[in-house]
């Protein structure tokens, strides 16, 4: 790591020495239409020496190099459209940004030339962007993110039109988790989760991103498998000209720092995101205590190892991973290196069963004794007394942001690129966390039976991530670029208090400890390549992604000891690789001088995504002999009254699967004059998803083979294929046509789909240490089928504001749930089912941007939303037993009924000041949904937040902010709710909260340099 970093910063350094402006000066920019497209094959020259010119490329961009000093006539022209003459002057080494916009000639504007750098990491681009998409957008552009001071894609989003957030999970338009498709560039990334599809933002720098765009509706050339937005995080482009930007940032927390909080022991590689290997281990050199004789019959490896033949058994290259490939040949070895039997007796069944009785009678109990030494032996090297957290002092919080980028020569040819990487350090503490654990109903006249938890709970986030972005243009109508992001971040986490029961009054307050360290890293490698064949003035893009992700979670220790004690430790690995690639073909096939024109786009897209998961679970119990309470548990750790299990042999704890994803479409983007656009097609995507336990895979065993048993009930294997037809239609009017205050009516229809996940169709149950509870796949899950209608009108001020409506309406078949079955006689946790009823979420989205004065700027969007949903809870469980529900009606989860976002900002170039002050606030949506009417769902309950940052820039170069974030320091807040169930309290709805934090106020100093 420390030889990567002296590397990067070398090479630096290096980058800015060789990029020293000289020579002539240079005015560049982007070509585009009257739809902001791209117009290839543009003449720009200068006028008083017509000898001097270019031509813009397949993506519109030109670069001329301007001979001398003194004012010129830039004259840029293209058949059919208005000639534009504009006057430079640039300074010998001065890099000139010029943007034009080419109107047809039929076309009468006031206003044809745009002058400005096309960024798009700002505002501007982006409203024209979403102006004249033919999609309906939304999106965070880098420049409001700055404004308002969010670290974070998840925090960024936030703020988006329709969005909410559920613990760096987000939905949209009421509705998320695989309803929400998120991309790198385009390109699909990861989860790093088990038990959803959509992927934790925080992982995600935004100083690293040029803005966040939220697709509302389809297209053909977008993948088909979401329906409440498609997602593309776009990194940051190289820049025009030589840009280095290097930031510090110090942050204080009213709560936390400077003061003690319990974590878990920290590795040497914490503060770089990743463990070290101190708190894992090697999970083969495990051995299980055996409290009592008889457990191994016949014996097994370790019973002989214990009686002193593992040299023998050694000598065969025999040990316990092998030893069951021939146990039947391997015991009678064994029986007669102990002289129990005769080397001419292996064949006489008599002689055997003698020996199996003096075995069990003479040596089975010292075999078991010796075999439980070397289980406490083995289980102290590898299983510490570590139960409760350290305490650390929590330092400030530290952020460290590096950029640079610029265009160059390489062998002759237009090189750009940027190099950024980003550090980030944060602590957080809440003292005072608290909550119940609902165990049920007692009866009509006691209530309710709960524990009280009090849950002091500190939290250490430590994380880097790193970019490089390289465009080289071979030629003018070619060219290819290569993106790399590392992302790495890791979460120490510990929950150090008690719990105690008031009803259960004999049980006195009993520990309750937790220690969780999570370490998530993406590897992202993509590479794009354009073209532009000047013929059929066709356009060709070729993309192609490989993303190799990976989760960690070593020893994770929970103690929270009820009537019985019940410790364990988990420890979890998720390994997921993706590959996603596209092509893609543009035709015009006709174009006029009256606006009209029509182009043909067809492409094909693959997607492979393999995953595996393993999970390893320890669990510390009492014996048969003797009871121990928690005191004894953590000072007499390895006394011989402790039985460990381990799961770690259960094939059921290690699955694996891969799902593939071809895909076609064919579309039509009409302008059919210059008020009506007309965009749509088909997309065809075939999928195939196989999903089992790994050692079942791993032998290829049938579907029908008699070894497909765990825990006494059959697994089986999950492979399906679905071929879905997805058509989608866009159609916009505009009502007034003008470039700088245009007025469009929107409307759009699509059929989508969403796909269960390779874990949800796996036939496998096992417990999650999250959630704590079991959780069951199901291999009869179905594709759900979307049908999407949006409508939107949105208008546009030429001094900058706008102002959209937005109505929507999707409408589901075989909604996807996961349910809680816990309660009763159930007990098998969590699971997911399709509803079998049609559900729908309708909604309202208004956004606005007004201004004030010239400095001070309002902005602000509200989402009003409701949905229905209805399932059947019968169930038939793995014994074939049909198990009677009920019909429950419900919202979707995490729909938000409502979320409103506001920003007032101020922004003076006069003065060098720009501040912004923003809130956000999310109704309450369902998370966890019960289906047991004596146990109650939980919502996560709103909470308002109120942010401020302040920025003064100083001199030409440095630049200086201060925010604050999180003022009123509300409450993270998740409740139980009752489904219209009178409680004997008289009460109703929200009665107990699940848990509740409160995280503190962060406020942030940033001192920051710019070239």
């Amino acid at each position: 790591m420390t030889n990567m970093l002296k590397k990067f910063f070398f090479f630096s350094i290096i980058v800015i020495a060789c990029n020293i402006s000289k020579g002539q000066g240079i005015v560049r920019g982007k070509i585009t239409d009257e739809n902001g497209e791209p117009v290839t094959g543009a003449t720009i020259y200068l006028k008083s020496q017509t000898n001097i010119g270019t031509i813009s490329d397949f993506n519109g961009l030109y670069s001329l190099k301007i001979p001398g000093s003194g004012e010129q006539v830039l004259h840029i022209s293209l058949i059919s459209y208005k000639i534009i003459e504009d006057t430079i002057n640039p300074q010998k080494g001065e890099i000139l940004i010029k943007d034009y916009n080419l109107v047809p000639v039929s076309n009468i504007l006031q206003d044809v030339v745009v002058v400005g750098k096309a960024n798009k990491a700002r505002d501007i681009y982006m409203e024209k962007l979403k102006a004249k998409s033919s999609t309906t957008i939304d999106y965070i552009s880098s420049e409001t993110i700055r404004k308002i001071g969010d670290t974070n894609v998840a925090s960024a989003i936030a703020r988006v039109t329709g969005v909410s957030t559920t613990n760096n999970f987000i939905t949209v338009r009421g509705i998320g988790d695989r309803y929400i498709k998120t991309t790198l560039n385009g390109s699909r990334i990861p989860t790093l989760d088990p038990f959803t599809n959509n992927i934790k933002l925080d992982l995600f720098p935004s100083t690293l991103i040029d803005n966040i765009v939220l697709m509302k509706t389809a297209s053909p050339d977008l993948p088909g498998d979401w329906a409440g937005a498609y997602i593309s995080i776009e990194t940051k482009d190289y820049p025009e000209k030589l840009a280095v930007n290097v930031e510090t940032s110090f942050g204080y927390n009213q709560q936390t720092s400077f003061e003690d909080i319990p974590l878990s022991q920290r590795s040497s590689t914490d503060w770089i995101g990743y463990d070290n290997g101190l708190r894992d281990i090697d999970h083969n050199r495990f051995i299980n205590v055996v409290l009592k004789p008889g457990v191994g019959d016949p014996p097994g490896y370790y019973e002989f190892a214990a009686l002193g033949l593992s040299d023998v058994f050694n000598l065969m290259s025999v040990n316990a991973s092998n030893y069951g490939g021939n146990a039947t040949t391997y015991e009678l070895l064994g029986y007669e290196k102990l002289g129990l039997l005769g080397e001419k007796q292996f064949n006489d069944p008599e002689a055997i069963a003698k020996a199996k009785a003096l075995y069990l009678e003479n040596f089975r109990e010292r075999a078991v004794v010796q075999m439980n030494l070397e289980a406490v032996k083995r289980q102290n090297e590898l299983l510490p007394d570590n139960w409760h957290a350290n305490i650390y002092k929590a330092p400030i919080n530290l952020s460290q942001n590096f950029s640079i980028g610029n265009q160059t020569t390489l062998f002759g040819k237009s090189l750009g690129y940027l190099l950024g990487f980003r550090y980030y350090k944060s602590e957080q503490y809440d003292p005072n966390g608290n909550g119940y654990y609902f165990r049920g109903m007692i009866n009509e006249e006691i209530g309710l039976n709960y524990d009280t938890l009090q849950q002091p709970t500190a939290k250490e986030t430590n994380g880097w991530s790193a970019l490089a972005n390289i465009a080289l243009k071979l030629n003018r109508n070619n060219s290819v670029s290569f993106m790399f992001m590392p992302n790495v971040i890791g979460v120490n986490k510990a929950r150090n208090g008690y719990v105690y029961n008031l009803y259960q009054l004999q049980i006195p307050r009993r520990e309750l400890v937790d220690q969780f360290y999570e370490s998530r890293k993406q590897m992202v490698y993509q590479v794009k390549s354009e073209h532009f064949i000047p013929g059929p003035k066709a356009k060709i893009e070729w993309n192609a992604s490989y993303t190799n992700g990976e989760s960690d979670i070593p020893d994770f220790k929970v103690l929270y000891s009820s009537s019985s004690a019940s410790e364990h430790r988990y420890f979890r690995y998720l390994k997921e690789n993706v590959f996603d690639t596209r092509i893609t073909a543009e035709f015009p096939l006709v174009k006029s001088e009256k606006s009209m024109s029509l182009k043909l786009k067809t492409g094909a897209a693959y997607q492979y995504a393999d995953r595996r998961f393993d999970q390893y679970h320890y669990i510390y119990m009492e014996n048969d002999f003797t009871r121990r309470d928690v005191d004894s548990l953590i000072n007499n750790y390895y006394l011989k009254n402790i039985d460990v299990n381990s799961g770690s042999n259960d094939v059921a704890y290690h699955f694996y699967g891969n799902s593939k994803i071809i895909a076609g479409f064919l579309m039509v983007d009409y302008i059919l004059s210059p008020s009506i656009r007309f965009s749509g097609g088909l997309r065809i995507e075939k999928s195939n998803m196989i999903s089992d336990a790994e050692t079942f895979h791993k032998y290829g065993l049938s579907r029908d083979d008699g070894r497909r048993i765990i825990n006494t009930y059959k697994v089986l294997p999950a492979n399906r294929e679905d071929v879905s037809y997805l058509p989608s239609g866009n159609f916009v009017y505009k009502i007034k046509k003008s470039e700088t205050a245009p007025i469009n009516l929107r409307l759009n229809y699509s059929q989508s789909i969403a796909r269960p996940s390779l874990r949800e169709i796996s036939d496998l149950t096992f417990y999650d240490f999250e959630l704590r509870e079991n959780t069951s796949g199901n291999p009869d899950l179905k594709i759900v089928k979307i049908k999407n209608y949006d409508l939107r009108l949105e208008t546009y001020f030429k001094n900058g504001d706008n102002l959209s409506l937005s109505v929507f309406y999707k409408d589901f078949q075989n909604h996807i749930e996961f349910l809680n079955f816990k309660g009763g006689d159930l007990g098998i946790g969590y699971k997911w089912n399709n509803s079998g009823f049609n559900g729908w979420i309708k909604g309202i989205e208004i956004e606005g941007k007004k201004s004030i004065t010239k400095q001070l700027e309002f902005r602000a969007n509200l989402t009003l939303a409701n949905s229905f949903s209805k399932i059947n809870t019968s169930w038939v469980d793995k014994n074939g037993t049909y198990n009677q529900g009920q019909d429950i009606e419900y919202t979707m989860l995490g729909q938000a009924p409502y979320v409103i976002n506001g920003m007032l900002g101020y922004n003076s170039e006069k003065l060098g000041i720009n501040a912004a002050l923003s809130y956000n606030l999310q109704g309450p949506r369902l998370v966890i949904l019960s289906i047991i009417d004596t146990y109650p769902d939980i919502y996560e309950m709103p909470r308002d937040v109120l942010d401020f940052r302040i920025s003064k820039t100083i001199g030409k170069h440095f630049g200086i902010s201060f925010k604050a974030q999180d003022i009123l320091n509300s409450p993270v807040k998740r409740s139980y709710k009752f489904r219209g169930k009178e409680l004997p309290t008289g009460k109703t709805g929200y009665l107990l909260d699940y848990d509740k934090y409160r995280w503190g106020t962060n406020y942030t100093l940033s001192v920051s340099y710019k070239i």
